[in-house]
C-alpha cells in the first residue's frame, strides 16, 4: 500500500509554523558528509515516536534507511551528491497513533494512541496503512529553525507495523519492508512522481502535470517519447515482448483507464521493483535542480587582459557522480580546444588584438537522461553548465630599448577623457631586452581610496593599451566624478587625472 501525496504543495506552503521548536531542544547528527551543505543535497531523517532512551535505535533505523536508499538506482550513481543528517526528536512515548483498525497491534488492541512529537497516525483518511503526520507544520518549523539547509525530509516512525505516506515529507515506519516504501514515497516528495497504480477513479488532481503519468496518446506528444522505441506500439499492451520496455501502458494516477504510465511495472507502481527509466530520469533532473555540474572556477585576477607573452590559466572543479565522469570541454571564441582536463591555459601570442571568450562547459552524459530541454534559467538544460570569461588581447607596440637615461614609465591620458562608458588606458614601459618590471595600474578616488586595480604583474618593455569597462573592483559602474589613474613600474611612478561622466 502506498499513500501518495497528502497535501497539495500550495496548501503545504500555508501551514502555520507556530509549532517551531527551540534549537537547543534537539540534536542534529551528521550521517554522511560529502561536502558543504551549500554544495550538496541534504537528506534529513527526523525521529518520531522515539523516547530519549531509544535514540540509539533511531540512529540504526535512520542509517539502515539511508544505506538502502543509496543502493537503489539512480540514487547510488549519484551518492557523492548527498549529505545526510538525523535529528533526534524526543517523544513522550514510543510508537504512533492507531485509532481505527488496530487489530494488528499486540494483543489485538482495537484503538491505540501514543504521545509523540509529530502526532503521527495510522488510518489516515480512513486507510489502514496510511501512516502520516496530520499537519507537517511542526516538522517544517523544526527544520526551518534547526536545519534550514534541508532538501529531502524523512520522518521515521518507531512502529514495526507496515505503513507510510508521501507529501512534504516521506513518512515510513520501522517495519522490515518500510524502507521500500520510503524509496517510493521520496519519489513523490522530491521528484514529484505520480502513483502509477489504479485505486479507483478518484479524480485526484486530474491534471497532466507529473513526469511519469499522462492522458496523452499521440506518440510525438507523449512527454517521455524520447524513451519509446519506434517499434513499440502506442498504447502498449502489458504483455511480452513489451514488459521490459518503455511504452504507454494503461492504468495510472489511481485510474485503471484514461491514464497511462511509461512501463508495465515500476517502483511507483509496485514495491520491490526498480524505478523505470522515466522515473529515474525525473530523479536525476531533480538532483540537478538543486546542484550544478560545476562546483567552482578560478581565473587570474587580471583575466580581462592578456599580452603576447602572457599565459593565463583557468580551472574549474566539477561535481563527479559515483558511476561516471562529468565531461568538460574548453572553447576559445567558440572553437573547441584539445583536451578535457579541469585546467586550461590560454596563450596570448596567437590571439589577435581585441576581445576573446574562454568558455568551460561541463556536461553530465548520464544514460539516465534523454530529455533535458533548455529553460529560461538553464539555457543549456539542467545537466549542462558553462562558465565564460572575456579576455582582451592588448596590442603591445615596441619601444626603443632603455639606455639608462629617460623615463622608465610614461602614462597617457585615458581615451576618451572624460569617460562616459568604457575607456582605453595607455602606458609605455622602457626596460632592457629580456627584463620585466613589476607594473601596477590602479584607479583611485580623490580621497585616496582604491576604486579599481587594473594591472598588477611583471611586464616586458612595450607600449601598452589596456581596456577598462568603467567598473570598480566589485564590477559596479564607477560613479561620475574625478579620479586619479596611478601607475608604477619599479621605482618609477606616474599619475593622470580621469573624469567620469554619467
Amino acid at each position: 500500500m502506498t499513500g501518495g501525496r497528502l497535501l497539495p504543495l500550495a496548501l503545504v506552503a500555508l501551514v502555520a509554523l507556530s509549532a517551531a521548536p527551540a534549537r537547543a531542544q534537539f540534536s542534529v547528527v551528521p550521517m554522511l558528509v560529502n561536502g558543504p551543505t551549500s554544495g550538496r543535497i541534504n537528506i534529513v531523517f527526523m525521529a518520531e515516536g522515539y523516547t530519549a532512551g531509544e535514540m540509539a535505535t533511531f540512529a540504526t533505523d535512520a542509517q539502515d534507511a539511508l544505506s538502502y536508499l543509496l543502493t537503489l538506482e539512480p540514487w547510488s550513481a549519484y551518492a557523492p551528491y548527498f549529505n545526510a543528517y538525523r535529528i533526534e526528536v524526543v517523544s513522550g512515548q514510543s510508537g504512533s497513533d492507531h485509532p481505527g483498525t488496530a487489530s494488528d497491534e499486540p494483543g489485538g488492541v482495537p484503538v491505540f494512541f501514543a504521545d509523540t512529537y509529530f502526532n503521527s497516525t495510522y488510518d489516515y483518511a480512513g486507510i489502514h496503512r496510511l501512516l502520516a503526520i496530520p499537519g507537517p507544520g511542526a516538522a517544517y518549523g523544526l527544520l526551518m529553525n534547526l536545519f534550514p539547509e534541508w532538501d529531502i525530509g524523512f520522518v521515521v516512525v518507531n512502529k514495526d507495523i507496515y505503513g507510510g505516506s508521501g507529501g512534504t515529507f516521506a513518512v515510513f515506519s520501522t517495519h522490515s519492508a518500510s524502507a521500500e516504501l520510503a524509496a517510493h514515497e521520496v519519489g513523490h516528495s522530491f521528484a514529484f512522481l505520480d502513483d502509477e497504480y489504479p485505486y479507483g477513479d478518484i479524480g485526484y488532481w486530474d491534471t497532466d502535470a507529473w513526469p511519469n503519468t499522462t492522458v496523452e496518446t499521440v506518440g510525438a506528444s507523449i512527454k517521455w517519447n524520447a524513451w519509446i522505441a519506434p517499434a513499440t506500439p502506442v498504447p502498449t499492451p502489458a504483455q511480452d515482448p513489451y514488459l521490459g520496455v518503455v511504452g504507454l501502458f494503461q492504468g495510472a494516477h489511481y485510474n485503471p483507464t484514461r491514464w497511462y504510465r511509461p512501463k508495465a511495472d515500476c517502483r511507483m507502481r509496485s514495491l520491490g521493483v526498480p524505478f523505470c527509466p522515466v522515473c529515474a530520469e525525473a530523479l536525476v533532473r531533480s538532483y540537478y535542480r538543486l546542484l550544478h555540474p560545476i562546483v567552482s572556477s578560478t581565473a587570474p585576477a587580471d583575466v580581462d587582459s592578456v599580452f603576447d607573452a602572457d599565459s593565463l590559466s583557468f580551472e574549474v572543479t566539477t561535481l563527479e557522480p559515483a558511476a561516471h565522469s562529468i565531461v568538460l570541454a574548453w572553447k576559445v571564441d567558440g572553437v573547441q580546444q584539445p583536451g578535457t582536463a579541469n585546467t586550461f591555459v590560454l596563450h596570448g601570442g596567437p590571439l589577435a588584438p581585441g576581445t576573446h571568450t574562454v568558455a568551460a562547459t561541463a556536461h553530465d552524459p548520464t544514460a539516465y537522461v534523454r530529455n533535458d530541454p533548455p529553460g529560461l534559467t538553464d539555457p543549456d538544460g539542467l545537466l549542462t553548465e558553462q562558465r565564460t570569461w572575456y579576455v582582451e588581447k592588448v596590442l603591445v607596440a615596441s619601444v626603443p630599448p632603455f639606455t639608462g637615461r629617460g623615463p622608465r614609465l610614461v602614462l597617457h591620458a585615458s581615451v576618451p577623457n572624460p569617460v562616459t562608458g568604457a575607456a582605453r588606458l595607455r602606458f609605455e614601459l622602457f626596460a632592457p631586452a629580456g627584463e620585466r618590471l613589476p607594473v601596477r595600474l590602479a584607479l583611485h578616488a580623490v580621497d585616496g581610496r582604491r576604486v579599481r586595480l587594473l594591472e598588477d604583474r611583471a611586464l616586458p618593455a612595450g607600449a601598452y593599451e589596456r581596456p577598462w569597462d568603467g567598473s570598480d573592483d566589485a564590477g559596479r559602474p564607477v560613479r561620475a566624478g574625478v579620479y586619479f589613474l596611478s601607475a608604477s613600474a619599479g621605482d618609477a611612478h606616474a599619475t593622470r587625472r580621469v573624469v567620469v561622466v554619467r
